[in-house]
C-alpha cells in the first residue's frame, strides 16, 4: 500500500465528502471513463456498482450479473487488506496499491487508486471506490524488481504450492531447507521444466543433454542441472513437497487436508531448515496463482525455536524455584526446631562431655544449614528472584563483623587473621550490606578451609572503574592454591578444583558461584589470582556510591544486639513444637508471650489484650500471617510492631503487606534478641 506521485489523478479522492451519498443514477456519467472503476462493499463482500470498463475488467455481461456475484470466499489476507484501505481513507488519504484480481477465474493484475463513499442513507459503513489507473511501465518494473529482491533476501521460508502440495515457487531460504530435506551437499535451486520432463520419461542417464536452461526458469544452476541424475531429481521434487517440509510428514498431511477445506491454517511444528530441524510458526493461506488463476497455497515459516527454548527454560526455572520454595519450608521448619533447642540446651547446666556433644551438634546443624542456604540462594539468584537492597551502610563495620564471625575458626586452626583498610574508602556507601557480608564470609570460609598453616589477610582499597569510585576487597590466604587449568571452572555451579578436593574438604561447589552471582548483581566483578602450593587471592569489587545528605544509615544482619526491657509478645504460630521453642527462647531472653494457633486467633487476642510486638508466622491454617497483618493494619493497628516468621524462600514483599521486619527460619536466639531490640528502639 502506498501513495504514488507518478500515476494520473483518480476521479474520486478524499477531498470529496466521504459521507456524501452517491446513487447509481449519479454514477452513470462515469461510464464514459476509459479505465475501470467499481465500488466494492468489503463488509458484505459484494459489488455495489461498476462502470462499463469495470464490467469488462470483471468479465461481467451486465451490471446486474456483477452485483449478484458472491465474494464470500475472499482470503483472510484480502479482507485485512480491505480493512487497511478503509482505515487509511478515514485519515483523509487516497490509497494506491497493486492487486491481482480473478474475474471468472482469469488473473488480472491492476494498479488501483482506492477511496471510500456511501451508497445509501441506510449504510452504516463505507464502501471502497476502486479505480484501475494506468501505470507507468518503467515504475512497474522498478517496483517488481524491488519486490523480488525483498523476497529473495527475506530470512523466512516462503513458498507457493498447488492444492496437491507440490512446489510451484520458493524463495532461496526455502530452497536451502529443501536441500536439507533431500540431504544434498550443494544448494538445490528451482528445476527447469525440461529436466522434470526427462525424469518423467524415466531417463536414468546423465542429464547433460536433456536439461535445458531456458530463460523462463528461475534461479536455475547450470552446475546442478548437468550433474543430477533422474533419481536425484525425483528426490529434489519430493523434498519440495509440502508434507516433506515437516519433520513429521503426518503433520504436513494434516495441514494440507486442512488448507484444502479452509482459507487459512496456522500451526507450530518442526520443519526442516538449512540448519536442521527447527520449531517454526507456520502459516498456510489459500490464494490464486497470478499466472494460471488456479487455487494455490501460500506457505511461510518463521523460526521460533529460540523463543520456545527460552520459554521452556523460563518455565523450568519457575518450576525449580517453586520446588525449592516448598522444600525450603519443609526442611527449614524441623531445622529451626533442631537449632533452637540446641541453643536452649547449651544454656543449661552441662558437664564437659555433654558440652562437647552440644558443640558437635551445633557444628553439624550449621553445616547442614550452610548446604541448604547455598542451594536455595543459588536457585533464587539463578531465577532472578533475590531482591537486593540499596541502603546507606558502613562497609568497615560489615567487614569487621565478618572477620569476627570467623575468628574462632581461625583460632582453632592457629591461623592469623588481619585486616588492612584504606582510609580513603568512604565511611558510608550505598548498597546491600548483608550481601557484601555474605560474599566476604564465603571467601573467608573458603580460605580457612584450604589453609593448614599461616593465615588470612583481608585488604580493602579505594579504586576507580570507568571514572566511578569502587571498593576492591581481597582475601589472601597461604593455603593450597589453585592450578591454572582450574581457575576457569571454580566459579561454575557444582564445580570444585578437582575430585580430590571434593572428597577431602566436602561442600556443594556453589559457594563461589553464589559469590559471582551476588557480586554481578551488585554491579561489581570478582576474580582470583593464585599459584599452586603458594596460596590464593580472591578479590571482588563493588560500587562506592555515596548516599545523599538525608539518607539514614541502615543496619546489617551482623549488627550486635542491644539489651531491651521486657516485652509482652504475641506469637502466632500453628506448629506446636515451634510454639514451645519460641516461647522458651523469649522467656530465656527476658520476655513474656501468649500463643495463637492461626491468624484469626491472633486478631481476637490483639483486640482483647495489649501486646508490645507480634511474631507472625506466614503459613498458617484458617487465616495466614499475610492476611492477618493486612487486616490489623486496616483495623487501625498501624503502630503495633509485627515481625514475620517464615521458612519459605518465596519472594514476599513484607513491607508492602505491612510487616515491620521479618526473620527467616531457623532463628538463632541471639538474632531474635537483636530483632526485638531494633523493633523496640524504633517504636
Amino acid at each position: 500500500m502506498k501513495m504514488c506521485s507518478h500515476i494520473p489523478s483518480p476521479v474520486f479522492s478524499c477531498e470529496y465528502d466521504a459521507d456524501r451519498i452517491y446513487t447509481p443514477d449519479q454514477l452513470v456519467v462515469l461510464d464514459i471513463l476509459a479505465h475501470p472503476l467499481w465500488i466494492f462493499d468489503s463488509v458484505q463482500r459484494r459489488m455495489r456498482w461498476a462502470n462499463k470498463a469495470g464490467l469488462e475488467l470483471w468479465n461481467a455481461s451486465s451490471r446486474e450479473e456483477l452485483l449478484c456475484r458472491s465474494f464470500q470466499d475472499m482470503s483472510e489476507s484480502s479482507v485485512k487488506r480491505c480493512e487497511a484501505f478503509i482505515l487509511e481513507c478515514e485519515k483523509g488519504k487516497t490509497v494506491s496499491d497493486e492487486w491481482t484480481l480473478y474475474p471468472k477465474g482469469k488473473a488480472k493484475t491492476v494498479h488501483m487508486s482506492v477511496t471510500t463513499v456511501k451508497m445509501s442513507h441506510d449504510d452504516e459503513h463505507h464502501c471502497l471506490v476502486c479505480e484501475s489507473i494506468p501505470y507507468v511501465m518503467e515504475e512497474l518494473s522498478k517496483d517488481k524488481t524491488r519486490g523480488v529482491e525483498m523476497l529473495r533476501h527475506l530470512p523466512l521460508s516462503v513458498c507457493q504450492f498447488d492444492m496437491q502440495g507440490q512446489i510451484m515457487y520458493q524463495n532461496p531460504e526455502a530452497m536451502l531447507a529443501a536441500e536439507c530435506v533431500c540431504d544434498m551437499g550443494e544448494i538445490i535451486q528451482d528445476l527447469p521444466q525440461s529436466s522434470q520432463n526427462a525424469d518423467e520419461e524415466g531417463d536414468d542417464s546423465n542429464d547433460t543433454n536433456s536439461v535445458n536452461t531456458s530463460s523462463n526458469s528461475v534461479n536455475t544452476s547450470a552446475t546442478t542441472s548437468t550433474c543430477c541424475s533422474s533419481g536425484t531429481l525425483r528426490r529434489i521434487r519430493e523434498a519440495g513437497c509440502l508434507m516433506n517440509r515437516f519433520v513429521d510428514p503426518s503433520v504436513g498431511e494434516k495441514a494440507l487436508r486442512d488448507i484444502q477445506s479452509k482459507l487459512s491454517v496456522d500451526l507450530e511444528a518442526e520443519l526442516m531448515t538449512r540448519i536442521g530441524p527447527r520449531c517454526c510458526v507456520v502459516q498456510l493461506r489459500r490464494s490464486k496463482d497470478p499466472v494460471t488463476s488456479e487455487d494455490a497455497i501460500l506457505f511461510s515459516a518463521r523460526d521460533n525455536s529460540d523463543a520456545q527454548r527460552a520459554e521452556k527454560e523460563r518455565k523450568a526455572r519457575e518450576q525449580k524455584s517453586e520446588f525449592f520454595a516448598i522444600m525450603a519450608h519443609e526442611i527449614r521448619t524441623p531445622l529451626h526446631q533442631v537449632t533452637g533447642f540446641i541453643d536452649l540446651l547449651d544454656q543449661t547446666m552441662l558437664n564437659e562431655e555433654q558440652k562437647s556433644f552440644v558443640n558437635l551438634l551445633k557444628t553439624a546443624a550449621k553445616g547442614l544449614m550452610t548446604v541448604i542456604s547455598d542451594v536455595l540462594d543459588f536457585s533464587k539468584l539463578e531465577a532472578g528472584k533475590m531482591k537486593l537492597e540499596t541502603i546507606p551502610y558502613e562497609p568497615l563495620s560489615v567487614i569487621k563483623g565478618s572477620l569476627e564471625a570467623v575468628q574462632q575458626s581461625c583460632d582453632e586452626r592457629n591461623l592469623y587473621l588481619d585486616l588492612k583498610w584504606d582510609k580513603s574508602i568512604p565511611f558510608i556507601i550505598k548498597g546491600d550490606p548483608n550481601r557484601v557480608r555474605q560474599v566476604m564470609l564465603n571467601l573467608l570460609s573458603n580460605a580457612i578451609k584450604f589453609t593448614k598453616e599461616g593465615g588470612i589477610s583481608v585488604n580493602a582499597v579505594a579504586d576507580e572503574k570507568k571514572g566511578k569510585p569502587i571498593v576492591k576487597f581481597t582475601v589472601k590466604d597461604t593455603g593450597a592454591g589453585v592450578a591454572d587449568e582450574h581457575k576457569s571452572i571454580i566459579f561454575r555451579k557444582y564445580q570444585q578444583a578437582n575430585a580430590s578436593v571434593a572428597r577431602q574438604f566436602g561442600g556443594t561447589g556453589l559457594g563461589l558461584s553464589i559469590c559471582q552471582l551476588l557480586v554481578h548483581s551488585m554491579r561489581g566483578s570478582i576474580g582470583v589470582e593464585s599459584e599452586l602450593g603458594k596460596g590464593s587471592s580472591f578479590w571482588f569489587t563493588i560500587p562506592a556510591e555515596q548516599p545523599g545528605d538525608n539518607e539514614e544509615v541502615g543496619a546489617s544482619d551482623d549488627d550486635p544486639a542491644v539489651d531491651c526491657r521486657s516485652l509482652h509478645i504475641l506469637v502466632a504460630e500453628d506448629n506446636k513444637v515451634n510454639q514451645k521453642l519460641i516461647s522458651k527462647m523469649l522467656k530465656r531472653i527476658g520476655h513474656t508471650c501468649d500463643l495463637a494457633a492461626n491468624g484469626k486467633a491472633a486478631l481476637d487476642k490483639i483486640e482483647k489484650g495489649h501486646y508490645d510486638c507480634v511474631l507472625m508466622d506466614i503459613q498458617m491454617p484458617i487465616m495466614d500471617g499475610l492476611e492477618a497483618t493486612r487486616r490489623l493494619r486496616t483495623m487501625g493497628y498501624s503502630d503495633l510492631p509485627i515481625i514475620g516468621l517464615t521458612a519459605s524462600v518465596a519472594r514476599i514483599d513484607f513491607k508492602d503487606v505491612g510487616f515491620d521486619d521479618w526473620i527467616t527460619k531457623p532463628v538463632p536466639m541471639k538474632f531474635l534478641k537483636a530483632k526485638l531490640s531494633q523493633i523496640k528502639q524504633s517504636s
